[in-house]
């Protein structure tokens, strides 16, 4: 889905301008709200936004319907669209990928750190760019979907990474 053109305009505006204009240093968007209010019409929006800018950076949408809620496959996917997305990522997960071959199956913890940070902190002279995560209230297990909350807040303090997070649920 996207936003019915004229609709939602103030707030995907703003989420432009807080990705484009982050002055708040702030590198996490939560948008939040009940079901059908279209909380994936405005990150979908905000994807083809980001695409048009050459920002995108991934995006991963949720969902139970689709069977796309596991939440093994979360930072493997994000991985993988990123080393399409941005320049100089594809070696680094090459080399860790080969060096490391069983990496796709360590805890969600060691792949967040080893297929997201890591990379992105050498990569820190590139372009801002926005990771969209959609429906994370999708995502099987409660305990799953925490976990992937806290390990993106945990880098909130590091404002050197070339990433700004949209969370949707």
């Amino acid at each position: 889905p996207k936003c019915y053109p004229g609709t939602r305009v103030r707030l995907t505006t703003k989420i432009w301008e807080w990705f484009l204009h982050n002055s708040h240093n702030c590198n996490f968007l939560w948008l939040s709200g009940p079901t059908g209010v279209g909380k994936s019409a405005v990150a979908q929006s905000t994807a083809k936004f980001a695409i048009e800018e050459g920002i995108l950076g991934a995006i991963y949408f949720f969902s139970w319907h689709n069977k796309w809620h596991k939440y093994v496959e979360v930072f493997i996917t994000l991985a993988y669209q990123l080393a399409i997305h941005l320049p100089g990522y594809q070696p680094l997960i090459t080399a860790k990928l080969v060096a490391e071959p069983d990496l796709l199956e360590k805890t969600l913890r060691v792949q967040f750190r080893k297929l997201i940070v890591e990379p992105l902190m050498l990569l820190s002279h590139e372009r801002k760019r926005i990771i969209i995560l959609d429906s994370l209230d999708e995502c099987e297990g409660e305990g799953n979907q925490l976990e992937i909350i806290e390990l993106i807040n945990g880098l909130h303090s590091n404002t050197s990474l070339l990433i700004i997070w949209m969370i949707c649920s």
